[in-house]
Order: C-alpha cells, then structure tokens, then sequence
C-alpha cells in the first residue's frame, strides 16, 4: 500500500509543477493584443537593440514618443511596443526612471520595443 502512496504523490507533485510552471509569466512583460499597425510602426528597424536607461524628459502623446534626458534621439512607442505589468503609455510621464529596448529606425528615431521602469 505505501508504494502505491508514493507514486500518487509524485505524480501530484509532478502536476502541480507542471500547473505552476504554465501559470507563470514568461517576462515581466504584458502580451499585446494583435492589433492593425499603424504606419508609424512600419517604418523599418535599420539595427541591433539597444538598452536604453534614463529619466523621461517629455513626453509628446500625440507623436506617440518619448525623449530620455541625455539621449539625443526621440524613442518612438507604436502599437507593438511591450509595457512591463502596470505600465501603459498613459503611465509615462516626465521625471520616472525607464529601461527601454529599442531599435534605430530608418527615418534616424528609436522605436520602443519593451518599457519598464528602472530599479
């Protein structure tokens, strides 16, 4: 009978690690909904990603961009940029500490990849 005891154990523990493992987020951040792209965001990635670090300096919501104090590029966020949980474009304002992935562009901007906020 105990044999029989262990194994119904270990398959439950099998399962509850399978259960946790398939729970749990795979990055810190949120998936996107599919979404139409606008043309903004079809401007062709020209490079390697880059992290960027820094404080926001403005932010311009109807371009849709942010600029980091001491970067002398515009980071352009689209529809397809990724927000760590509890981010969203509305919650990026002047003064909060970001980490940015971003890529150059074609047209010489940066367009945002993933956003969270700096530790």
């Amino acid at each position: 009978m105990k044999p029989i005891l262990n194994l119904a154990l270990a398959v439950s523990c099998v399962v509850l690690a399978a259960a946790v493992s398939l729970a749990a987020p795979a990055s810190p951040f949120e998936p996107q909904e599919s979404v139409a792209k606008s043309p903004e965001a079809a401007q062709s990635l020209t490079g390697e990603k880059q992290n960027i670090e820094g404080k926001i300096e403005s932010v311009d919501a109807t371009a849709k961009t942010v600029k980091i104090e001491k970067l002398d590029k515009t980071i352009v966020l689209t529809d397809s940029t990724r927000y760590a949980a509890g981010l969203d474009f509305a919650s990026l304002k002047a003064g909060l500490a970001v980490k940015i992935v971003a890529s150059p562009r074609s047209d010489g901007r940066m367009e945002a990849i993933e956003v969270s906020v700096a530790s």
